[in-house]
């Protein structure tokens, strides 16, 4: 039909991508994602194709996809927009609805897993932290890292063993933190698919919670009560005789990465985009360390 009125807005900016919203006709609303870094766009072009895959209901639709950089110097998606808003605290409720959803999302199955690139039949979750961590290499002499570093190796290599006997695997979204999860008329979507890819359904279920550090916006501080009720719905959906553990050990895993990615964020804060404070990341980074000598059992920190 014939474009009469066109309202621009900025819906928001993340640290790897800038969204605006586009409403026509005062109708018709469109999200177009604009990529700010060169080194992810191949995880914009693989989110737009992975979209496709999920339930209609989950995210949005992907509906063009521009790499060429002739109509703005960007590679930009366009996609369907997703209403609701991501909450500070949560319901029993809420926590239902967001194992129900990622159960939908996990729901098929596939026997290999990848992110960009081959198939690959062994997920060995020490490898991948161990060439993840690659990229701090920068922090790895701070004396919070030298402290925890080894520790956390040892804890994965002890657990590993729930990876590599891994034989199935599903489409996970790889970044569903608290403010990637938007509620909306009683059902929950969720956005930002930059990270999506096949691999180990605990990990999405991992990466929502904190258990002793309250880092908002990117995790919730659950109890031990909550935590139970969530992955006890979760499996109601979704058996999975190993998935408590796993998640338990994702859930270190990438609490972890946050703590080096913090560290990292705070060395080049200067340089670096960001769409929070330093002193949140400060702070942040403090319940962290804390945190992990409380998991490991070390001394308590006097600070």
């Amino acid at each position: 039909g014939k474009i009469e009125t066109v309202v621009v807005s900025l819906l928001g900016i993340g640290e790897n991508n800038q969204s605006i919203l586009v409403i026509i006709n005062n109708q018709t609303k469109l999200v177009f994602r604009i990529g700010l870094r060169k080194q992810l766009e191949k995880n914009m072009k693989k989110e737009f194709l992975n979209l496709r895959l999920i339930p209609e209901h989950l995210g949005p639709q992907p509906l063009f996809f521009d790499h060429s950089k002739k109509i703005i110097p960007h590679v930009y998606s366009v996609m369907s927009y997703m209403e609701g808003k991501s909450k500070v605290h949560w319901t029993d409720n809420d926590l239902r609805l967001h194992a129900k959803a990622l159960a939908a999302l996990h729901k098929k199955k596939f026997d290999y897993w990848r992110t960009i690139g081959k198939k690959k039949q062994v997920f060995d979750l020490y490898k991948k932290f161990n060439r993840d961590i690659a990229g701090f290499k920068d922090v790895l002499q701070d004396k919070d890292v030298v402290l925890l570093l080894p520790v956390m190796r040892s804890y994965l290599q002890e657990h590993n063993f729930l990876f590599t006997e891994l034989k199935r695997f599903s489409l996970i979204h790889g970044d569903v933190c608290n403010n990637n999860i938007l509620f909306y008329c009683g059902a929950i979507h969720y956005i930002d698919w930059e990270w999506v890819s096949i691999r180990d359904n605990a990990e999405d279920v991992a990466r929502i919670y904190s258990r002793d550090a309250d880092i908002l916006p990117w995790y919730i501080k659950l109890s031990d009560k909550q935590l139970s009720l969530f992955i006890t719905q979760y499996l109601k959906y979704n058996p999975d005789k190993t998935l408590k553990k796993r998640v338990e050990v994702w859930n270190n895993l990438l609490l972890f990465t946050e703590l080096l990615y913090f560290k990292w964020k705070l060395k080049h804060f200067k340089t670096e985009t960001s769409i929070l404070p330093e002193r949140h990341y400060e702070y942040s980074l403090k319940l962290l360390v804390k945190s992990f000598k409380r998991r490991f059992n070390m001394a308590p920190d006097k600070s």
